[in-house]
């Protein structure tokens, strides 16, 4: 686990290539992979590396059950570009996406395209930011000009075959949702719970058919403007509001991530399955609440 951003793709590559060549009805050394990514948090922003106010338990516990990669780092300061990196494994400068709002092109081969050889299921659900979505807050459609792939840069024409994604960060009641393409209704409660409620649905589908998968699980949390919902600011309101919002979304990613395990438990895939877990770009500390 790691709050500095890998390029995940060569390492799970090395992991998947034996995977890939096996026959796609074997579902043996073909592990579950879940990618979970928060926006904008620092690396210091857990308990278990030290800070003074801000409490996750649940994060803390991953952390001293796996291995923490304390020395990766995202492969650019802005969203787009890691993100984009992080589904690509090459670096932004070899697709020109080079700050937020630049798109992730669909020459590009991504991680999910690459595991869908192998026989896995697709999914991404959360924040997206590489393309294709419209209404991205911060803008999109940037970088390499549309001749270049003139189909939607979203994650069904980037190897998802299911995807609840926004076009950018967004908060609770936003109303920018598209699923599988389609705009949906804004659901209520904290992005976290309700973007976790939507990714253990369809994980709990490819458990009960038995077929490995990816998840991508981008957290839109704690991009500013912070705004936790009551419960969860409320032990933090000694510290001021604007902190109390900040460590209130952070407590709502960490709440997930427990319960997050604990489902893949309750499933009996958690011996199968990859669970990764980090930041997209601060490499600083937001303990100022930003």
């Amino acid at each position: 686990m790691n709050l500095r951003t890998p390029d995940l793709f060569p390492l799970l590559s090395l992991c998947l290539l034996p995977a890939a060549a096996a026959s796609a009805t074997a579902d043996t050394n073909r592990p579950n992979i879940i990618l979970c990514m928060t926006d904008d948090q620092g690396w210091g922003d857990t308990s278990y590396n030290g800070h003074p106010e801000l409490k996750t338990p649940n994060l803390d516990a991953m952390a001293a059950a796996g291995i923490r990669f304390d020395r990766f780092y995202s492969a650019h300061p802005m969203c787009s570009p890691t993100r984009a990196s992080c589904l690509s494994g090459r670096s932004p400068v070899r697709y020109r996406c080079m700050t937020w709002g630049h798109d992730l092109p669909l020459r590009e081969v991504t991680i999910a395209e690459a595991v869908r050889t192998a026989g896995y299921a697709t999914g991404h659900f959360g924040k997206w930011h590489v393309g294709g979505i419209p209404h991205a807050d911060g803008g999109t459609g940037r970088g390499l000009p549309e001749s270049f792939c003139p189909k939607p840069r979203h994650p069904g024409n980037q190897g998802f075959d299911e995807w609840f994604s926004a076009g950018n960060w967004y908060d609770i009641g936003h109303e920018y949702i598209y699923h599988n393409g389609r705009q949906v209704p804004p659901r209520k409660g904290d992005t976290a719970d309700v973007l976790m409620d939507v990714a253990l649905e369809w994980i709990g589908k490819q458990a009960e058919d038995k077929k490995p998968f990816l998840a991508a699980i981008w957290f839109p949390s704690p991009h500013g403007p912070h705004k936790a919902t009551p419960q969860d600011a409320a032990p933090y309101t000694k510290y001021g509001e604007a902190k109390a919002n900040y460590y209130g979304e952070l407590a709502a990613v960490d709440r997930n991530m427990g319960r997050l395990r604990q489902s893949l438990r309750e499933m009996k895939i958690a011996d199968d399955t990859m669970l990764w877990f980090c930041s997209d770009t601060r490499n600083i500390s937001g303990r100022n609440g930003g």
